[in-house]
């Protein structure tokens, strides 16, 4: 794992300043969480619907799809664009309204600049599929992590 590209991408995502289109951001996301998931035994892939509200996807790679559904799957959104603000509670509702229409057992939310007091309760409390919000720190805790071991 080549974690100076890693954190290299990271740092390109905290110091964009908004004008790159949300696709680029994903692709230079996607790039950065591909051996991180990998680390976790999951592949990495962009929706087989792109109408289904997510960006990217997650699912172990062994895995056969039974009945429409992986063993165990992520549904991933990104929000890259915010003015500097927190992600607050309505981005929780448009994502638990998408999740309905997807095949997977988990959502990630990644926000560029964190989640405000409602939105994190309103993952911990309100939501039928495990949510789980993830910010830029906490993608470099992960690569963190997987570097020392």
């Amino acid at each position: 794992m080549d974690f100076d590209q890693l954190r290299g991408d990271l740092q390109w995502l905290r110091g964009e300043d908004g004008v790159v289109r949300a696709e680029e951001a994903v692709k230079v996301l996607s790039r950065l969480l591909v051996p991180l998931f990998a680390a976790e035994g999951l592949d990495l892939f962009e929706p087989e619907s792109p109408g289904l509200g997510v960006d990217l996807c997650a699912a172990p790679r062994d895995d056969d799809r039974e009945e429409g559904r992986y063993r165990t799957s992520v549904a991933i959104e990104y929000r890259h664009h915010g003015q500097g603000r927190p992600i607050d509670i309505d981005a929780i509702d448009q994502l638990i309204a998408n999740m309905g229409k997807t095949p997977y057992d988990r959502a990630m939310l990644i926000g560029r600049f964190g989640f405000s007091e409602a939105a994190m309760e309103a993952a911990r409390s309100k939501v039928p599929v495990e949510l789980e919000l993830l910010d830029l720190e906490g993608i470099g805790a992960w690569i963190h992590r997987l570097e020392v071991g």
